[in-house]
């Protein structure tokens, strides 16, 4: 994707939100085309269009892998699909593994005004270390980030002398998490 030096910018990062997999594949194909792309991981999600079972999910996904880039992903489960259609688009893989999750630390997660997984730090991380940006700056950027609307939340307050805690999970829609419960 080309970004324009009169704006000041160097990197755009977009999230796709298709969910059906050929609008996934045009996304990236026809419109995108980018120069990096980011899996964060393949759940049970979504499954009446992506679906399904989890395994289908990823094949999914991977219609948006891009051709002759990086393609980064902190999944394990599903990661032969994603190497293999890495390869067949002449991408190379880069998959964050424990010992990057392992990095992160609890000084770092608790940066965040929200509850953030120790894996897509670990995968941001990797991400901005291979584009030139340093561990701090990256962290400082995250933490600093407007989170989603929806991002998970926890609230506690004090009601008659007993802890209540609310959840803000109004974005959890995977059914994996629901059920935990």
């Amino acid at each position: 994707m080309v970004v324009s030096p009169s704006y000041g910018t160097e990197a755009l990062v977009i999230e796709c939100m298709a969910l059906r997999p050929f609008l996934q594949w045009l996304s990236e194909w026809q419109l995108v085309r980018a120069t990096c792309g980011v899996i964060t991981n393949a759940r049970a999600d979504h499954l009446d269009v992506m679906g399904p079972e989890e395994g289908d999910v990823a094949k999914a996904l991977a219609g948006m892998i891009l051709r002759q880039g990086k393609l980064y992903t902190a999944e394990r489960r599903h990661l032969e699909i994603f190497r293999q259609c890495a390869a067949d688009r002449g991408s190379e893989l880069i998959a964050v593994g424990e010992s990057e999750v392992g990095a992160v630390t609890e000084q770092d997660l608790a940066g965040f005004s929200y509850v953030e997984h120790a894996e897509n730090v670990a995968l941001a991380l990797r991400v901005c270390a291979d584009l030139g940006v340093g561990r701090q700056a990256a962290l400082e950027g995250m933490w600093r980030a407007r989170p989603d609307p929806g991002v998970l939340t926890e609230h506690e307050v004090q009601f008659f002398g007993r802890r209540l805690v609310f959840v803000n999970g109004f974005a959890a829609n995977e059914t994996y998490l629901l059920a935990a419960q």
